[in-house]
C-alpha cells in the first residue's frame, strides 16, 4: 500500500532529478566530489518526524457550564452530531476559567490544540452575560486574513448549531474588516459595529489613524473589553515593536482602563515547563503592556494515548520480527512499537509534566530501537513504517467519524536547500583544493598557511570551470586576486569610450579600461581556448577595424595571459604561477566552446551555471507541481490532492502564483506540441503545426475569448483567429533556444527536430555559395 514515506520518496527523486540535469562540470574531479556532496544528504537532509501527541483531557463544556463557570447557552452551542457535548482538553478548561475570572492569558500549545476555544468561550460568555450593549467589545487580531476567515466560518458554525437548538440566532453580532472586503462591506460594519470584530494588526493600526473609520474607532474606544492576539509567536523584532506600541495606543485611548489582553502561541520558549512560563509571561508583559504572572501562561498538557505498561525488551525484540495480524485499534493501544514509540520518541517525561520530543529523522528512531533491542536498524526502520501506517490508517477513519482519539499522529518534514556553488583554490587541476563550502580560506595543512578559496561557475555549453576573481592593485602584499561573488560586476560599462576613433585618445581609453576591468575570471591553460579570431565573421561589425581585424578598442575583453599562485598574488609575466587566462566580466565570447554573445544586455547566468540551475520560485513551483503528480499517481482522490503553500508576503506570494500559472501555461503548450508530433508519423511544417496544437489545446471558448460566441458549438471566426496569433507567437518563442534556462526548450531536450526545407538542396548548390 502506498503512504507517505513512498510519496515523500517519489517527490524528492523526481526534484533531484531535475536539479542534476542540470550539472555540466567537465571536470572529472569537481564532478565526483559534487555527486559526493549531494550524495551525502546535506542539500536534502533526511526527513524529520515529528509527533503530535495526545492532549490529555479537560472534561467536556457541560461540566462548565455545571460549575457556573460558563453559562448554559454553552450547552446550546458545543455538541456534536449526536447531541453530547463537546469534550476539550485539559489547557482548554483551565484558560476558558481564567479568562472568566476577569485575567489574562496566553495559552501555548500545539497545533489542533483548539486554542481559539479559550478566547471565543470567554468572550461568549461575557456577551450573553451582558446583551444587548452597543459597540465593539472585542477585537480579535489575526496575522493572516485566512486565518479571519476560518474564524469567521468557525463563528457561523457555532452559531448554525445555536439556532437549531434555540431557533434563532446568537443574541450578539461578529463581522470581520480586512482589506479583501468590498467597499460597501466595511460600510455596513462602520454603520452596524458588531460586538466582535475580526481583523488584522495593518487594519487595526488603519483603524486608529483614518477618518473615514472614525466611527468604526470610536464604537472599540468605548467599549472593548477584550484585546486579543492570535499567534503571538509572529510578532517579533520590529514588526513586534510597532504592534506593543499600537496597543498601547488602544489602550491609553479607551474608556477601559482594565482591558483583558488575551494571547495565542505555538511554543514560544525552550527549557522547562517553569522556564517556559516566565519566559512567556516577561513577553506577554512587554507585548501587552499588562503584568502578566506565570500563572497566567498555559502550557498544553499532554497524555499517553497507548497503554500504560512500558514493553520489556523481549517484547520488543519479538515485536519486530512478528507479523502484524491484527490490525485493530485495540491491538495498535496494545502494540510494544507503538507504545515505544510514544514514550521514547514522541513524549518525555519532566517531573509531573509530559512534554514533546524534538523531531528526529526516521533513521535516528531505527537507530534508537536497534540499539534497544538488537536487531538491524534496516528491519528496525521497516517496522517502524510499518506500525506507523497503521496507526495513521485508524487516525483516517476517526477523522471521517470525527472522533479526537488519534494514535500517533505525525508530520513529516524536509528541508531543501539551495544548490549554491563550487569553491576552488588557485591551482592546477591536479593540486587544488575543491569544496562546496563558502568560507573564503581554507588551510590545507598544518604547515601550510591558509589560502583563498573562489566562488566558480561553469560554462553552459562546455561544462569548463570559470573562476570569478576581482583584480586588488591596492593590497599590502602587492597585486592579488580577491573573492567575488558571481552575481556582482564593477567593471564600467561606457559605452562612450568604446567608440571612441581618435588613435591617441584610443590608446589611452584602452588603457584606462584596461585597468578599470578588474572584474573577471580566471580559466587555467588546458590548450583547448578557441581564438575568436576564429570566428571573426560572427562578430558585430563594430568590433572589426578597416583593416578587418578585431579592433585595439575591444583587445582588452579578450582572454589575457595571466600568471596566478595560489595565495591570490598574480602577474602579467612568467613568476613561477600557474599560467592561466583572465577574462573581464561580462563574457563577450565564451573560450571554451567559441560562443559568441552578441546581445549586449545578456545576462552573465545565461551564458554560466552554478552547481543548479532553480531559484526559490522555481524550487517551489516544482515540489508544488510533484506533489500534486505524486499524489496523482499515488491513488488519491481529487479532494485530497491539495497543498498549502506559504509565504512571507503578499508580493511574494503573486509572485509565486503567477510563476506557477506560467509553468502550467509552458507545459500545458508543450504538452500539446508533443501530442500533435507522436500522432503525425511526418514532419509537420511551422503553419501545420500551429492549426494542430490549437485543435489539440481544445480550449473553451470563453476561456480565452473576451465575448464568446452565444452558441458554444460554434465558436466565433476572429476569435478563433485570435486565439491561433497567439499560439503561433508562444509556440515560435518557446522553442527560441536559451531564453528559458530552468525550462529548456523541446529541441533542446530531444523530445523534437527542426528542419528546415530545402536546406540539404540549397547547401549543396554550389553556385549559391559563389562569392
Amino acid at each position: 500500500m502506498k503512504n507517505i514515506f513512498d510519496l515523500h520518496k517519489d517527490i524528492l527523486s523526481d526534484y533531484k532529478l531535475y536539479i542534476d540535469s542540470f550539472i555540466n562540470i567537465a571536470d572529472k574531479k569537481i564532478l565526483d566530489t559534487v555527486k559526493k556532496e549531494f550524495d551525502s544528504g546535506n542539500l536534502y537532509p533526511e526527513p524529520l518526524i515529528q509527533f503530535n501527541p495526545s492532549f490529555e483531557s479537560g472534561g467536556k463544556v457541560e461540566d462548565l457550564v455545571k460549575a457556573k463557570v460558563l453559562v448554559e447557552d454553552f450547552n446550546d452551542i458545543f455538541y456534536d452530531e449526536t447531541g453530547k457535548s463537546w469534550s476539550i482538553y485539559k489547557h482548554q478548561t483551565q484558560a476558558i476559567i481564567k479568562g472568566n475570572e476577569g485575567q489574562g492569558f496566553v495559552v501555548t500549545s500545539g497545533t489542533g490544540s483548539g486554542k481559539s476555544l479559550t478566547y471565543i468561550s470567554t468572550i461568549f460568555n461575557y456577551l450573553f452575560k451582558n446583551p444587548n450593549k452597543p459597540g465593539i467589545k472585542a477585537i480579535i487580531v489575526y496575522p493572516l486574513n485566512a486565518l479571519i476567515n476560518s474564524q469567521e466560518a468557525a463563528l457561523a458554525g457555532f452559531e448554525d448549531n445555536y439556532r437549531k437548538r434555540t431557533g434563532h440566532g446568537f443574541p450578539f453580532t461578529y463581522a470581520k474588516y480586512t482589506g479583501q472586503e468590498k467597499q460597501e462591506e466595511r460600510e455596513k460594519v462602520i454603520a452596524n459595529p458588531p460586538d466582535i470584530l475580526l481583523t488584522n494588526y495593518m487594519m487595526l493600526e488603519l483603524l486608529m489613524i483614518r477618518k473615514t473609520d472614525e466611527d468604526l474607532r470610536k464604537s472599540f474606544l468605548e467599549n472593548i473589553q477584550y484585546l486579543v492576539f492570535d499567534e503571538l509567536h509572529v510578532y517579533k523584532g520590529r514588526q513586534g515593536a510597532d504592534v506593543s506600541l499600537l496597543i498601547r495606543r488602544i489602550k491609553s485611548a479607551a474608556a477601559n482602563r482594565n482591558i483583558i489582553c488575551i494571547g495565542t502561541s505555538a511554543t514560544m520558549a525552550t527549557g522547562t515547563i517553569e522556564e517556559q512560563r516566565n519566559e512567556v509571561a516577561k513577553v506577554a508583559t512587554r507585548f501587552f503592556d499588562t503584568k502578566f504572572l506565570p500563572e497566567n501562561v498555559i502550557v498544553e498538557s499532554l497524555t499517553y494515548s497507548t497503554k500504560e505498561v512500558i514493553p520489556k525488551k523481549e517484547e520488543l525484540q519479538l515485536a519486530i520480527v512478528d507479523e502484524l495480524k491484527e490490525t485493530s485499534k485495540s491491538a495498535i493501544l496494545e502494540n510494544p512499537i507503538a507504545i515505544w514509540l510514544e514514550r521514547t520518541i514522541a513524549v518525555r517525561n519532566e517531573g509531573d509534566h509530559k512534554r514533546r520530543n524534538d523531531p528526529k529523522s526516521l533513521k535516528n528512531i531505527a537507530a534508537e530501537l536497534s540499539s534497544e533491542t538488537g536487531h538491524s536498524a534496516e528491519l528496525c526502520e521497516k517496522k517502524i513504517i510499518e506500525v506507523l501506517i497503521w496507526a495513521e490508517t485508524i487516525n483516517i477513519e476517526s477523522t471521517k467519524e470525527k472522533k479526537k482519539d488519534t494514535i500517533l499522529p505525525f508530520k513529516l518534514h524536509q528541508f531543501i536547500s539551495q544548490t549554491g556553488y563550487v569553491y576552488l583554490t588557485l591551482e592546477g587541476a591536479d593540486s587544488r583544493f575543491i569544496t562546496l563550502e563558502p568560507n573564503p580560506f581554507v588551510k590545507q595543512s598544518e604547515n601550510e598557511p591558509e589560502v583563498p578559496v573562489y566562488q566558480t561557475v561553469f560554462s553552459r555549453i562546455s561544462g569548463e570551470e570559470f573562476i570569478c576573481v576581482r583584480k586588488d592593485f591596492d593590497g599590502e602584499n602587492g597585486k592579488k586576486l580577491v573573492f567575488r561573488d558571481f552575481n556582482e560586476n564593477q567593471n564600467p560599462r561606457n559605452e562612450d569610450d568604446l567608440k571612441v576613433n581618435d588613435g591617441e585618445k584610443k590608446r589611452k581609453v584602452k588603457s584606462r579600461l584596461q585597468d578599470d576591468y578588474k572584474d573577471g575570471y580566471i580559466l587555467f591553460d588546458k590548450g583547448y581556448l578557441l581564438d575568436i579570431n576564429e570566428f571573426i565573421d560572427l562578430l558585430p561589425s563594430a568590433w572589426i577595424s578597416k583593416s578587418g581585424k578585431i579592433d585595439s578598442s575591444k583587445e582588452f575583453l579578450l582572454p589575457k595571459e595571466i600568471y596566478v599562485s595560489k595565495d591570490g598574488s598574480f602577474s602579467d609575466k612568467p613568476n613561477g604561477g600557474e599560467k592561466a587566462w583572465f577574462m573581464p566580466a561580462p563574457l563577450i565570447y565564451d573560450p571554451t566552446c567559441g560562443l559568441i554573445f552578441q546581445e549586449p544586455k545578456l545576462s552573465e547566468k545565461s551564458k554560466l551555471i552554478s552547481l543548479g540551475n532553480e531559484g526559490r520560485s522555481t524550487s517551489t513551483t516544482l515540489i508544488t507541481l510533484q506533489t500534486l503528480l505524486a499524489l496523482y499517481k499515488h491513488g488519491k482522490v481529487i479532494k485530497e490532492q491539495k497543498l498549502m503553500s506559504f509565504t512571507d508576503n503578499r508580493q511574494d506570494a503573486s509572485l509565486q502564483a503567477g510563476h506557477f500559472n506560467d509553468f502550467i501555461q509552458v507545459v500545458h503548450l508543450r504538452s500539446a506540441i508533443e501530442k500533435v508530433l507522436r500522432a503525425n508519423d511526418e514532419p509537420l511544417t511551422i503553419s501545420e503545426l500551429i492549426f494542430k496544437v490549437q485543435d489539440a489545446l481544445n480550449l473553451p471558448e470563453k476561456e480565452y475569448a473576451v465575448n464568446p460566441s452565444v452558441n458554444p458549438s460554434r465558436p466565433d471566426e476572429d476569435n478563433l483567429e485570435a486565439l491561433r496569433n497567439y499560439v503561433s507567437y508562444r509556440i515560435i518563442q518557446d522553442l527560441k533556444r536559451g531564453w528559458r534556462f530552468i525550462l529548456p526548450n523541446l529541441e533542446q531536450t530531444a523530445l523534437l527536430d527542426i528542419t528546415y526545407k530545402n536546406i540539404d538542396k540549397d547547401s549543396s548548390d554550389e553556385t549559391l555559395w559563389d562569392s
